[in-house]
């Protein structure tokens, strides 16, 4: 589905990581990654619990608009794509088996799994922004260096300072860009549905969890399902009241955030008509400063 919100100019660049369609395809790899740990764990068998997860395939087989519809009702999107994902493994004309059904979603609440797929778009979210400080942050470096010795008028509460020179401004910048990395890398764990506990040496329980414990239970026994969806994260025990690990995300990202409006506030203000010290390089489709055709005055030409 192509990006069109008119109102987040941008968004395209984000869309296919935190978007409708990426956040099915998290919900889906969230249960799957569970029945594959259940037969990790020797609560079901191994061969079963991969041909189950395989089954469910990935959000593109899945109707989104029709789950958003029925979400209303429940308030979240995975009580019908449970319905629907029992559906797809056992049908055996498509190559499932009936008997896989009561595997899709065994022992899971939907917060859990909304909570460890909102986590997943987390994740692939902070690689994304990762990615763009560090190539900022380079791209900054190299302006830092190239202007060390180029004068620049310094400026406190707006007013004319000492002189200072745009490499140092320039370098500013990339100490408050670069300067969160390291906790957006911390951040990048977050908490996941855990999946963690002590297996019951008399086996599976016929009802409930498939072996007593579930998302969240004391990090003791066999690998989180976390580890497969790239969540392996802090061991928390219950998360889900812990929630330290979603506030620890989302100060990075705020940190990362100030940083950028930093660097987009000292251009403006740089760039106004009565400064003019800097200005940003002319490209197709972004608004600038380019003289009118019928006048000597800059205007601003959308």
């Amino acid at each position: 589905m192509p990006f069109t919100d008119l109102l987040t100019p941008g968004g395209q660049r984000a869309h296919d990581v935190v978007g409708p369609a990426a956040l099915l395809d998290r919900l889906v790899e969230t249960e799957a990654a569970w029945i594959r740990a259940q037969g990790a764990a020797g609560a079901i068998d191994p061969g079963t619990a991969a041909a189950a997860a395989d089954r469910l395939g990935t959000g593109r087989d899945y109707d989104a608009a029709r789950l958003a519809a029925a979400a209303e009702g429940g308030g979240n999107p995975v009580i019908g794509l449970v319905q629907e994902m029992r559906e797809r493994v056992g049908d055996a004309a498509a190559g499932g088996d009936p008997a896989w059904r009561p595997l899709v979603h065994r022992g899971l609440t939907s917060q859990d799994v909304m909570d460890t797929a909102l986590m997943g778009l987390c994740a692939r979210a902070l690689d994304r922004v990762l990615g763009d400080l560090l190539e900022a942050g380079d791209a900054l470096a190299v302006l830092a260096e190239e202007h060390a010795g180029t004068p620049l008028l310094a400026r406190t509460l707006a007013q004319p300072a000492l002189p200072t020179s745009f490499g140092a401004r320039a370098g500013t910048w990339l100490a408050g860009l670069t300067g969160g990395v390291p906790r957006l890398r911390r951040a990048r764990g977050g908490a996941v549905l855990a999946g963690r506990g002590r297996r019951d040496p008399r086996g599976p329980r016929r009802v409930g969890r498939p072996d007593g414990v579930g998302p969240g239970s004391s990090p003791s026994g066999w690998g989180p399902p976390g580890e497969e969806l790239g969540l392996a994260g802090e061991g928390l025990g219950v998360w889900h009241t812990r929630r330290g690990p979603v506030q620890r995300l989302a100060e990075a990202l705020a940190e990362a955030a100030q940083a950028c409006a930093r660097i987009a506030g000292d251009v403006v203000l740089s760039a106004r008509a009565e400064i003019a010290e800097l200005s940003e390089p002319a490209a197709r489709g972004r608004a600038g400063p380019p003289r009118c055709r019928t006048s000597a005055i800059p205007c601003c030409r959308c």
